[in-house]
């Protein structure tokens, strides 16, 4: 890190007024202060931009773009990542509290690595503590080697946990939509570019309400819910069906070539037409297929191709 490196936070909100102002009081009250607070509004109808303009008359910081028409959650970050002038791009939601020292923490650890990321405190809408870490309540494995083809199936490296190099821009934009979730693109282009880091430290105060509560109800589930539960047939066709339509755009990419054996075996294990191929692929594969602990999990997965419904319509 050079001595007093420009970050650009990028930020996209949209009818954000709840929580709004408790993450831009965290972000503009950072420990480090060269800063810039790029967001970009996709057309939020509620109180949403006048506290951002509220913040903005007292930090000459605050950079607001507001858009001319919805794009959605996927381009509107992309819009705010592409708005960048620093050296670092952190990632922001509008609904989090970031501690104090984040951004400087992250600084003083990303060293050479083109990505870093950290664990999270999990709260609930008023505030609340739900759990000290969204990793161990998910009792997810942190894979630190970062291989590609972890990524491809199972990323848990989040876009708000996150802070990269400005050499990445190039190489992540346009973020595709066949990807549907920008912070698993950023990842995997990372992942062949340079080194990921994890920090043991949880930065973020993760708000989960709404549909956003997937963090803090698996801490509370029994082993039955954990592992054996099964997963209705709709839901587990609609979940495939993203994972073949991502796998399929990825195998396209000249920069994966190398891995297009693999990528072919993983459409595979989501389509069946080989339910032993898949078995296989199972076999071999299963930390990338699922990086959460548990032995009967890795179980139930490996032989998922047996009981699984066949896809056809791909």
């Amino acid at each position: 890190m050079k001595k007093n490196s420009l970050v650009s936070i990028a930020m996209a909100t949209y009818i954000g007024e709840k929580f709004l102002e408790d993450q831009l009081d965290s972000i503009v009250n950072q420990t480090y202060k060269n800063l810039e607070i790029i967001i970009c509004d996709d057309c939020s109808t509620d109180n949403t931009i006048n506290i951002i303009k509220y913040f903005q008359k007292r930090d000459r910081r605050i950079k607001l773009y507001q858009n001319k028409k919805q794009l959605g959650v996927l381009k509107n970050f992309e819009k705010a990542i592409s708005l960048y002038s620093g050296e670092y791009i952190a990632i922001s939601d509008q609904d989090d509290i970031w501690i104090a020292n984040k951004i400087e923490i992250m600084l003083s650890e990303i060293e050479e690595n083109i990505l870093i990321y950290h664990d999270d405190t999990l709260i609930d809408r008023s505030g609340k503590l739900l759990h000290n870490s969204f990793f161990q309540s998910n009792e997810i494995c942190i894979n630190k080697n970062y291989d590609t083809r972890a990524l491809f199936l199972d990323n848990w490296i989040l876009g708000h946990a996150c802070m990269f190099s400005f050499k990445l821009k190039e190489d992540i934009l346009p973020i595709p939509f066949e990807i549907e979730h920008y912070d698993m693109w950023i990842a995997i282009v990372a992942s062949k570019m340079g080194k990921i880091k994890y920090i043991d430290r949880q930065l973020v105060l993760w708000r989960q309400h709404g549909t956003n509560t997937s963090g803090s109800k698996i801490a509370t589930r029994g082993l039955w819910q954990k592992i054996f539960k099964p997963i209705d047939n709709s839901t587990l066709i609609q979940w495939n069906k993203k994972r073949i339509e991502r796998l399929k755009f990825l195998k396209k990419q000249k920069s994966l070539n190398d891995l297009d054996k693999f990528l072919d075996e993983a459409i595979n294990y989501y389509i069946l037409s080989s339910r032993l191929r898949a078995f296989i692929f199972a076999l071999l594969n299963i930390k990338f297929i699922v990086q959460k602990k548990g032995f009967l999990r890795k179980v139930k997965y490996i032989l998922l191709p047996f009981v699984a419904p066949r896809i056809k319509d791909v």
